[in-house]
């Protein structure tokens, strides 16, 4: 749904206005993902509904504690709403959420499979650290697994662009640059992540590159020999930080929910080293794709899993 929806939003951007609701709609009934998912939620959301109002009478209904229960206590109480509301608020917040989150976890889970030689490492973190320790530091742990997202997502920025804001009125910077109403300013994220004054040997890939030098090699003191450093000149910081690169956008409108997708996003890939060997079927196949400012993993692409055998704390 989510690839459906910039495929539309960015062809709809370059076409004239006048026209620019009638082929959305088109477009949108050729890709029809949002209404498969649409139809999955209704009669979900329907029966909550249908719960709420047997509560009220007196009647005995199953406590749920979800997304779906959260906006149906959270609606305006002044002017009640419908199931198609409360379906179309909940396509809306899942697209927010899952957007840069799904595919961050994949680009790393790609990385992961493209760098082999910090599989091990990371799985010995996991390890050692315990989905306890982690649980409760609120997912702040796994510093490796953390600066690997990182650079991942330095490289393979979902969206090349960030801080997208159209002026409503003239605007002038302090240098002088002028906007005028109806102009779009952006932050050229993908350029900013490749810039040797943001960070050293940019084009290069090193997973750890984030992580505090004596942090790192406390981290792998038990791993030897290994060939990991952290670039010279090289800034330590973490996925979550807004200083920087503005991957999570700028100032007081920076996502909020930053620290729920980093543990979402550790968690997701921490799953897949511990509970599988993974292998690319094609490793020399492209990987992704690019659509205007977009940049997505092919859905096609294949990846072998074997079991691993579990040891250890489990999740």
């Amino acid at each position: 749904m989510v690839e459906d929806t910039l495929i539309i939003s960015d062809v709809v951007r370059l076409i004239p206005t006048s026209i620019a609701d009638t082929v959305g709609k088109f477009l949108a009934s050729r890709l029809n993902s949002g209404n498969i998912v649409y139809d999955a939620l209704d009669p979900l959301v329907a029966q909550r509904f249908e719960e709420r109002d047997r509560a009220k009478l007196g009647i005995k209904v199953p406590e749920h504690k979800d997304c779906i229960q959260w906006i149906m206590a959270n609606a305006p109480q002044e002017q009640a709403w419908t199931v198609q509301r409360a379906v179309h608020e909940l396509i809306a917040l899942w697209y927010g959420s899952v957007h840069i989150t799904s595919v961050t976890a994949c680009f790393a889970i790609l990385d992961v499979l493209n760098n082999a030689e910090y599989a091990q490492p990371l799985r010995d973190e996991i390890e050692n650290t315990g989905w306890k320790a982690f649980d409760r530091s609120s997912g702040k742990l796994f510093p490796l697994m953390d600066s690997f997202m990182k650079e991942s997502s330095r490289l393979n920025p979902v969206e090349c662009m960030s801080i997208r804001r159209k002026a409503l009125k003239p605007f002038s910077f302090a240098d002088g640059t002028t906007v005028q109403p109806g102009q779009w300013v952006c932050a050229p994220l993908a350029s900013m992540s490749l810039d040797p004054n943001n960070h050293a040997r940019p084009d290069e890939f090193h997973g750890f590159r984030f992580v505090h030098a004596s942090d790192l090699e406390q981290s792998l003191s038990k791993t030897r020999p290994h060939g990991f450093q952290v670039p010279e000149g090289q800034r330590p910081s973490e996925f979550t930080d807004l200083e920087g690169i503005p991957l999570w956008g700028s100032g007081k409108l920076s996502c909020a929910g930053r620290y729920y997708a980093s543990a979402v996003i550790k968690t997701t890939v921490a799953l897949f080293l511990t509970k599988w060997d993974m292998q690319l079927a094609a490793p020399n196949a492209r990987q992704h794709f690019t659509w205007r400012s977009w940049i997505y993993p092919y859905a096609g692409t294949k990846v072998i899993l074997r079991p691993k055998s579990q040891k250890g704390e489990g999740f």
